[in-house]
């Protein structure tokens, strides 16, 4: 930019006799030409490599015959898992991509379980460009999986969202680092649910006779159950509003526990009455 500011006059008359000459044509490219001159190539570096992310999308299918389990290990990954019509499992991946980091996703059926591994791989670059913010792009993996509505899960995902939608099963669903939605679903036998820092929401039932756990270290767990669900309803928490709305006393064997856990943030627990 000095280059350009002590150079403008004569530049500019340069490319004024120019353009006499050639046309305007040429007085643009001659600008072209200033303007990428006056520029260092790490200020261009600097300029794309903040900005650009790449996608690429990928699609499989693998065909179960009974209780599918889908197990998924991540790193950093927005996973959405949703009910389909058949006993096919469809796994949509698309990567996010940025700042010349890569990942490495690989899923794998034995059975009727399917496994997803993803881990990002870092580029060097970006441990020596401190500089950078990284607010508008960042690197992650998104999935987008539809599996019968009979399916049992078991999820780490480090730093992520988990949504699950109109499944029924065990769910197991550990984030260090995201939210985890679980909407029309019912939980059964030992589900648990745990995120460090981030809210828990869950709307659904618990089947009879199971046991679930929903804990959370930093955040706001908030269960909305059927009125009708036979569930002892327990609540620890050191910091936060306490709302339970579910009170029995009840002895029947189909009575389910649900057990929550929170050190710092509200736990608000609903009835549904429709």
């Amino acid at each position: 930019m000095c280059l350009l500011l002590s150079n403008y006059k004569a530049a500019c008359k340069r490319l004024i006799n120019a353009s006499a000459r050639a046309g305007s044509l040429l007085l643009f490219m001659g600008l072209l030409l200033l303007l990428v001159n006056a520029c260092s190539e790490d200020t261009i570096s600097h300029f794309f490599y903040n900005d650009q992310q790449d996608v690429e999308v990928s699609q499989d299918m693998y065909t179960v015959s009974g209780r599918p389990l889908i197990s998924i290990q991540s790193d950093a990954a927005s996973i959405h898992i949703h009910n389909g019509p058949t006993q096919q499992i469809i796994i949509k991946g698309t990567k996010h991509t940025a700042h010349g980091d890569t990942i490495e996703a690989n899923y794998s059926q034995q059975g009727n379980t399917i496994t997803i591994t993803s881990y990002i791989n870092r580029a060097e670059t970006r441990k020596e460009a401190s500089n950078l913010t990284y607010s508008s792009e960042t690197t992650f993996l998104e999935l987008d999986i539809t599996t019968p509505e009979t399916s049992d899960t078991n999820i780490q995902d480090t730093a992520g969202s988990v949504t699950l939608e109109n499944l029924s099963g065990q769910q197991i669903v550990k984030s260090e680092g995201g939210s985890i939605i679980l909407n029309q679903t019912t939980l059964t036998r030992a589900s648990w649910i745990e995120t460090i820092a981030g809210t828990v929401t869950f709307d659904g039932d618990v089947a009879p006779q199971s046991n679930i756990t929903m804990k959370t270290t930093a955040g706001t767990i908030e269960a909305t159950l059927s009125k009708d669900d036979l569930v002892d309803v327990s609540v620890d928490s050191m910091l936060g509003q306490v709302q339970n709305d579910f009170d029995s006393s009840s002895t029947s064997p189909t009575q389910s526990t649900l057990h929550i856990e929170n050190t710092t943030g509200s736990v608000l627990v609903h009835q549904r009455t429709n």
